[in-house]
């Protein structure tokens, strides 16, 4: 369906600024499937048409659906309806974000950016309890759903989890496989708890480029610690996900079930 041959139109009585109640028209059609995923939208000038507003009021609605990560801009292109966000669920027996993505979802993949050891900062050595000069393994990775990059992320392992934790890493295949089961298969660690710490943050143009987003689009930022059954904090991760690409279920449990963990 066309801008053109939606029938709802623009409420002059109606005690809601106008571009208010463009913004909502659009959200409506997005949800109806008038315009689905990916789509163009219409010129700033065809919605003045249709609905006899100024380009002020255009622009405002427009703009605000992309702060609020419903539409993208792309200069040159044009403004488009954004990507379904893919979700993550934190539940108590979660084993990692490849085997929790519903069925039917799109193809999930991980690329390894870098790993090195490294004396980890201040925060990072305190988040583990570690000693102020004592080493760890980083691991940088982006994660893909389907051809979008979803999230950046920074997983810190103890040295001492394995004799030879970088050789480990390098024989293990972080691509393809769950860190997690390389926890447990490799250096015989299971996460039995967890905690994790959700905050929204500013974008910087270094996130935007390691997220392929642009700059006006939202990040979340989630930092978490697992523990070993002995109660050991034997990982800290930090994460940033796009926004426009992520909803984040979170099952809450009675005080007898233990914390949810997510794999990165």
């Amino acid at each position: 369906m066309t801008i053109s041959q939606h029938t709802q139109g623009i409420r002059r009585d109606s005690a809601l600024p106008y571009y208010e109640q463009l913004k909502r028209l659009i959200v409506e059609q997005i949800a109806d499937g008038t315009y689905g995923p990916g789509d163009l939208l219409p010129a700033e000038w065809q919605f003045c048409d249709r609905y006899g507003v100024s380009r002020t009021v255009v622009r405002q609605a427009l703009g605000e659906l992309v702060v609020e990560g419903q539409l993208n801009r792309h200069r040159g292109k044009g403004t488009f309806v954004s990507a379904r966000p893919y979700r993550e669920q934190f539940i108590e027996s979660t084993v990692g974000f490849f085997e929790d993505l519903p069925s039917g979802s799109e193809t999930v993949r991980r690329k390894v950016l870098s790993v090195q050891q490294v004396v980890p900062p201040e925060a990072v050595a305190r988040g583990l309890d570690l000693a102020a000069d004592e080493p760890c393994v980083v691991v940088e990775r982006q994660r893909y759903v389907g051809t979008d990059i979803g999230s950046y992320t920074k997983h810190y392992l103890p040295t001492l989890l394995h004799p030879d934790l970088m050789r480990a890493i390098g024989d293990f295949d972080l691509e393809r496989r769950s860190l997690y089961v390389f926890l447990d298969e490799v250096c015989g660690v299971q996460i039995s708890s967890g905690h994790r710490t959700l905050e929204a943050v500013s974008n910087t143009p270094r996130l935007a480029k390691l997220l392929g987003a642009a700059r006006s689009v939202p990040v979340l930022y989630i930092r978490g610690v697992g523990r070993d059954s002995t109660g050991r904090k034997v990982e800290l991760f930090e994460a940033w996900h796009r926004g426009d690409r992520t909803q984040i279920d979170i099952d809450v449990a009675g005080p007898t079930r233990s914390a949810g963990i997510v794999d990165y």
